[in-house]
């Protein structure tokens, strides 16, 4: 019997395994992804220090049961239709977690329509500002940024699943630490994600890429390397991160060679009229063999700014894709919310929202595997 004994306890042992794996996946709630979820929507904002010692803030947004308190008005500049101001959280259960890079020079609620309808999904979201590129604070070298961007995420991410929401945190019960969390981003905030996903940013590989081609990076490499920067490797890797989804993204030229090192889920958001970044998302996306799951899709007449808020500012150039000839922002916003809902919940475990990846649509250029 005692040679028996351990087989018995390894069949019992898979069997709670298997029952484990059962509830963890009951727990992923199918939501429509062309809706708005269930929740009501707060948002807070927060300052910590970061790892290199410098103050930090950041937006977090969150699940909440009140609807009758104030709204956010952004930077004083966009009202909120739907972000409540320090409300209480819901924090009935876990909710997973995303956290956000926005664009150079731009600024963390930039992307509001996509944020705001993951809190109302029931996902905690939080968008850092990014020291000295950002619209507030502007001034500091770009390849130095750069290395310092994916860093500046993991800090935010130590800091939500650590502090706000540790048993005494203002979001208590609402973080499960073991779960991980997703990264997306726009353009510079792309390039952020990628390199956090885990594509390691190979800076001189990039300058010798750049010998026979041209573009953003490009630019910032030659710059650098003229003043005497140090070039390098960065690996930023997080492996908390279980679903990327960068949009527009910047970095191709420091990436290409390490892009197959990429495992998780990734969903790449482009832009045919965005020509800084168009061909370089299908070379990414081509050079994303070992991810579990990857997707591409640009959308026909949207441009660089599409993926933000930006126009809803009043912007009315065509340099921002903001005039008549844009395909119009609400659709791009529509769209973009509908193919990351379905995405995440893909790359959480459920196997029933493939035909809203892309779905029914026109004027789309889709490509997965």
């Amino acid at each position: 019997m005692s040679s028996l004994r351990p087989f018995h306890l390894s069949l019992l042992s898979l069997s709670l395994a298997c029952q484990g794996e059962e509830e963890k996946e009951a727990v992923v709630e199918w939501l429509n992804p062309t809706e708005a979820g269930p929740h009501a929507v707060g948002v807070f904002e927060t300052t910590y220090p970061g790892s290199d010692g410098i103050e930090k803030n950041a937006l977090i947004w969150h699940p909440t049961t009140e609807t009758d308190g104030d709204l956010i008005r952004y930077s004083d500049l966009i009202l909120s239709d739907l972000s409540q101001l320090d409300v209480e959280p819901n924090c009935e259960q876990p909710w997973p977690v995303v956290l956000f890079s926005h664009a150079n020079s731009a600024i963390n609620w930039q992307s509001s329509f996509l944020v705001e309808r993951l809190a109302s999904q029931g996902y905690v979201v939080m968008a850092p500002m990014h020291h000295e590129n950002n619209f507030f604070d502007d001034d500091g070298e770009r390849i130095a940024i750069a290395k310092r961007r994916p860093q500046e995420i993991k800090d935010a991410a130590d800091r939500l699943f650590d502090v706000i929401g540790d048993s005494t945190g203002d979001l208590a019960g609402c973080i499960d630490p073991a779960d991980g969390y997703a990264v997306m981003g726009h353009s510079f905030g792309g390039y952020t994600t990628l390199a956090l996903a885990g594509a390691p940013a190979d800076f001189d590989a990039g300058m010798a890429y750049c010998e026979n081609d041209s573009g953003y990076f490009c630019d910032l490499l030659n710059e650098w390397a003229d003043e005497g920067g140090e070039l390098g490797v960065n690996a930023d890797a997080d492996p908390r991160i279980w679903a990327a989804a960068p949009m527009v993204h910047a970095g191709y030229e420091v990436f290409h060679g390490g892009l197959d090192q990429i495992e998780t889920p990734m969903l790449l958001l482009g832009a045919s009229e965005d020509t800084s970044t168009l061909d370089k998302m299908h070379l990414t996306y081509d050079g994303l063999g070992n991810a579990k799951k990857r997707y591409m899709a640009v959308l026909e007449g949207a441009g660089h700014f599409s993926y933000s808020d930006i126009c809803d500012l009043g912007f009315t150039s065509s340099n921002f894709n903001c005039d008549e000839s844009a395909l119009d922002s609400e659709i791009v916003h529509r769209r973009t919310n509908t193919w990351v809902s379905a995405f995440l919940q893909e790359a959480r475990g459920r196997e029933d929202v493939s035909e809203f990846l892309p779905g029914e649509l026109s004027g789309v250029d889709w490509r997965s595997d």
